[in-house]
């Protein structure tokens, strides 16, 4: 997802990638993986006790605390579910499309058969079959 957003953000300096994991306790990991890519990320919890929002584009927003996905859902323009392009099952898809926003998913999405299936009906996703697609 970095070397996407960077990619995208080289076309569109105002893109903005916000990263919300499903397991908050991966927060740390995620965040040394990030520094370790020269990514600069700031957290959630930080900005909100601050009252403060990014200072940068470039800044990448890691949400690590709880109950909050809906409302950056709501926010959002374009959601990518995670775990999709690797062989993990995809994550939930029904958050999203509650919310009507576009959706982008990779190949794998076994965990979720049925709703597959209707949103494919629906034409309400976009699945691309790898990394590069995606950036495209």
């Amino acid at each position: 997802m970095l070397e996407i957003f960077r990619q995208l953000q080289a076309e569109d300096p105002s893109a903005r990638l916000i990263l919300v994991p499903r397991h908050v306790e991966r927060c740390g990991a995620i965040e040394a993986e990030m520094r370790r890519q020269g990514a600069p990320s700031l957290r959630w919890s930080h900005l909100r006790e601050k009252g403060t929002a990014p200072d940068t584009p470039s800044e990448i927003l890691l949400v690590d605390t709880t109950g909050e996905l809906t409302s950056f859902c709501a926010m959002a323009e374009v959601i990518f579910v995670g775990k999709s392009l690797c062989r993990h099952g995809g994550q939930n898809l029904v958050e999203p499309a509650a919310f009507g926003k576009a959706i982008v998913l990779g190949p794998h999405m076994e965990n979720f058969p049925g709703i597959m299936d209707d949103m494919h009906k629906a034409r309400a996703l976009i699945q691309v079959a790898d990394r590069t697609e995606l950036a495209a």
